[in-house]
């Protein structure tokens, strides 16, 4: 299995340029960077031999004294990039259908005697009783069970 990432760094010269401008700034030396060391420190990157981890490498250290920058764009395949998943920001709302199509998953599966454990610990005799105010409670107990709500 092959895998390629490419980043793409919108201006990275101009940064590459203010972090030198910063270091002579800071007392360092100026560093001139020109075509030739930039595709020497790309050769030298591209050239090592593959990391024990995977396709990724890592560059040995160049003796020109040029700061390699990536030359390719790179771009992360559809497949690896995953949208963070939503949070909710408010309490989930459980209809009286909502709540018995939950608990009959559970009367099919023969829980019959947990599922009215729960429902009088709710101080009623039946889910029809049950106040609209305890609809997520419930739904958390029934989930608790293993019902799908």
């Amino acid at each position: 299995m092959s895998l390629e990432v490419t980043i793409n760094v919108p201006g990275l010269k101009e940064l590459s340029e203010a972090l030198m401008q910063l270091a002579v700034a800071m007392g360092g030396k100026s560093v001139q960077m020109d075509e030739a060391a930039v595709g020497q420190a790309v050769h030298e990157q591209q050239s090592t031999e593959e990391a024990p981890w995977g396709n990724a490498s890592i560059p040995q250290q160049n003796t020109t004294g040029a700061v390699p920058t990536p030359s390719a764009p790179v771009q992360a395949s559809a497949q690896s990039v995953q949208a963070p998943a939503a949070i909710p920001t408010s309490e989930p709302t459980y209809t009286r259908d909502d709540l018995s199509k939950a608990a009959m998953q559970l009367m099919d599966r023969g829980m019959q005697a947990q599922l009215m454990q729960l429902i009088q610990s709710f101080g009623v005799a039946s889910l029809m009783e049950l106040s609209p105010e305890h609809y997520g409670n419930f739904a958390t107990g029934l989930r608790g069970m293993g019902a799908q709500i």
